[in-house]
C-alpha cells in the first residue's frame, strides 16, 4: 500500500517568533488511528461477551456516566456531554436510549445550526467589526 505525502505545517511560538518546530500534518491522524483501532478492538471483546452480562455491563457502565453527568450539573464539569455520552454508551444496548439521542438531535438542530451561522459571522467579520 502507498504512503501518501502529507505537507508538514509549521508551528510558531507565539513568544518568540524565531523559534519554529516542525509538526508532520500526519501525527493527529495516526493518534486517531491509533484510538480507533483500540476502540473497535474493545468492541469486539464486549460483543464477545454472553447477551446477559453485555446488558448488565453496559447498564451498570452508562448509568454511572449518566449518574456522573447530572453530579456535573451541580459541581464542575461537563455535565450535558458526560449525560450525553452515559446516553450513547447506553443506545448501544437499548432502543429508549437510541430514541433520546434521536430526539435531543432533533430539538437541537436549530440551535446547532444557529450557533455555526454566529460563529461563520464572526470569522469572516474579523477582530475589528
Amino acid at each position: 500500500m502507498e504512503q501518501q505525502t502529507v505537507p508538514e505545517r509549521t508551528k510558531t511560538n507565539s513568544h518568540d517568533t524565531h523559534l519554529i518546530t516542525v509538526v508532520p500534518s500526519s501525527h493527529r491522524a495516526t493518534i486517531w488511528r491509533g484510538m480507533r483501532y483500540q476502540l473497535r478492538r474493545l468492541q469486539r471483546r464486549i460483543r464477545a461477551l454472553p447477551k446477559p452480562v453485555r446488558v448488565a455491563l453496559i447498564s451498570v457502565l452508562g448509568t454511572t456516566v449518566v449518574l456522573a453527568g447530572i453530579l456535573m450539573l451541580i459541581a464542575p464539569g461537563p455535565g450535558i456531554l458526560t449525560i450525553l455520552l452515559g446516553l450513547s454508551i447506553l443506545a448501544t444496548e437499548f432502543a429508549w436510549a437510541a430514541g433520546t439521542l434521536k430526539r435531543l438531535a432533533k430539538l437541537t438542530s436549530p440551535y446547532l445550526e444557529w450557533m455555526k451561522r454566529c460563529w461563520r459571522n464572526s470569522l469572516t467579520a474579523g477582530p475589528n467589526r
